[in-house]
């Protein structure tokens, strides 16, 4: 299953964050056998998170010959299909891999090649997997026009600015888009509009459809030391701290509907 991360309305809500926390729960309470990937590596991406800041040339020494690079390689010599995946990724848990994106200065001619190999390449991953996390937050828009044709859904991360959601929601083409789940990033649940309230002012959003994963410092934190993982692993501990279990519980409230809503086919309750 092939599952899109973006933002719907505004920036700097989290979006690859709250991905990674959810790819990570669903594969350590679920055992559900995950991948993340992103479609853009740049010095602030998901990866950053999840091994830490290192120098350029660091990153490429330890992701040489493995992520989307090593996987367009592998389809340009015709040994994808008699390769694993897991040869091409970092492991991060036993049910949890990153698949490492591609460098933002490589040639328009190499650009060119991972578009037309793209939609093999995410046929490949989602035989191999039972969810591929996908963020194409920041990713070129023919990349994600590719990806989108193959996606089984995706999680739209929303604010809580009511008339910023309204338009949104105004010029989504309903018709032609994927199921969407909705997930409101750095959620402030004491105010005004709480998600119970913006599921009665919004008439698209309900209980079955929609979700909130609130700021935590400590979890912003760990993106920068590169230790998300592991923060994400302490925030369900007795002795975490009341923020890391709030963050914990709405995390968990999001990541278990977001999977019935795929159960349903993508569906409201």
């Amino acid at each position: 299953m092939l599952i899109l991360y973006s933002e719907g309305s505004g920036l700097g809500l989290g979006t690859s964050t709250n991905m990674i926390a959810m790819a990570s729960y669903l594969a350590e309470f679920y055992q559900k056998k995950t991948l993340m990937l992103s479609l853009q590596f740049a010095w602030n991406s998901m990866e950053s998170y999840v091994v830490g800041k290192r120098k350029k040339q660091c990153y490429e020494k330890l992701f040489a010959g493995i992520g989307l690079e090593g996987l367009r390689k592998l389809a340009k010599s015709g040994l994808l299909e008699k390769k694993s995946a897991e040869h091409c990724t970092f492991r991060c848990s036993e049910y949890l891999d990153l698949l490492p994106g591609y460098y933002p200065e490589q040639t328009a001619r190499v650009l060119d090649e991972y578009q037309e190999v793209l939609p093999r390449l995410m046929e490949y991953l989602e035989e191999q997997y039972e969810l591929v996390f996908c963020d194409v937050a920041m990713a070129p828009p023919e990349f994600c026009a590719l990806v989108q044709k193959q996606a089984d859904g995706m999680v739209r991360n929303l604010n809580q600015n009511v008339e910023a959601v309204k338009h949104y929601f105004a010029r989504r083409d309903v018709k032609r888009g994927l199921p969407e789940y909705y997930v409101f990033g750095c959620y402030d649940h004491q105010s005004k509009y709480n998600l119970n309230n913006l599921r009665h002012i919004i008439r698209e959003l309900n209980r079955g459809n929609s979700a909130a994963i609130p700021y935590c410092t400590e979890i912003r934190d760990a993106c920068q030391d590169g230790e998300l993982l592991s923060a994400i692993s302490r925030s369900q501990e007795r002795d975490a701290s009341k923020s890391m279990r709030n963050f914990f519980g709405f995390l968990q409230d999001a990541a278990e509907g977001f999977l019935q809503f795929m159960e349903r086919g993508g569906e409201a309750a």
